[in-house]
């Protein structure tokens, strides 16, 4: 019952997505780390089949992640409903798991194929959160670490959904701050540098830092882009276009 998130737009795996869920109740989907943003599955199914909320993972290994969801698929089938803020013992030895409401802002960033099968958003969707090796989870930890980063929280942060912490060190350009420009370019470099630019200049005279929080604050639309991958940048023409996102060029 699991499978790798992939085209929409290949009908044959439109069907057997169909197929596996009228056979077997759900599908879980298992998307791979692309080096910067987590790893994650999710099911597809547990609302038509049980009129149960959907499952979703973050941070873990997928085939594990898979099997935990696959875990939880196996307890809806027979019956048992899944509920928020209640510790289960179920999924990891030695560790209990809760579970937590996602967004419906998250939905098109983590949830395709399953917004696709369920002809849009009007269904729940419930993150499956794991803790650390002391028991705590990311909600209750102080950590800023890897911990946090792999497995953010999807209830919670609509306005400012990057994986990094606020006070993130990043550049801009004096227009951007004093004159109020557009960002029409972002760069994500390899070391994980972000780049906000309006593309009026490349004087290193008019460079500025400033803290990811403020690049969000004054322009949200570049909340759109806190899964933008290591090495890759995106640019629109202006700020009410959509934005374009392509590999760095070395």
């Amino acid at each position: 019952m699991q499978n790798s998130d992939e085209q929409l737009s290949d009908k044959k795996l439109e069907k057997r997505l169909i197929k596996t869920v009228e056979k077997n109740g759900w599908q879980v989907n298992q998307i791979e780390s692309d080096g910067y943003t987590p790893s994650f599955a999710y099911t597809i199914g547990l609302t038509k089949s049980y009129g149960h909320p959907e499952l979703i993972i973050l941070g873990l290994d997928v085939n594990l992640m898979g099997e935990l969801l696959n875990i939880a698929g196996d307890l809806v089938k027979n019956g048992k409903v899944l509920k928020l803020d209640t510790l289960y013992d179920d999924f990891l030895q030695d560790y209990n798991c809760k579970f937590i409401n996602v967004h419906k802002d998250y939905f098109k960033d983590y949830l395709g194929y399953c917004t696709w099968f369920n002809k849009g958003n009007d269904f729940d969707t419930y993150q499956l959160v794991w803790p650390n090796k002391n028991g705590c989870f990311p909600f209750e930890s102080v950590e800023n670490n890897d911990f946090n980063f792999r497995q953010p929280l999807l209830d919670r942060n609509m306005n400012f959904k990057f994986l990094e912490a606020e006070n993130l060190a990043t550049f801009t350009t004096r227009p951007v701050i004093d004159n109020e420009l557009p960002i029409l370019y972002v760069y994500h470099d390899e070391e994980g540098d972000w780049q906000f630019l309006c593309g009026s200049t490349n004087d290193s005279e008019d460079m500025r830092m400033v803290s990811l929080k403020y690049i969000v604050e004054i322009d949200n639309s570049v909340n759109e882009l806190h899964n933008l991958g290591l090495g890759e940048y995106a640019w629109r023409e202006s700020i009410s276009d959509k934005w374009n996102r392509d590999k760095i060029e070395k």
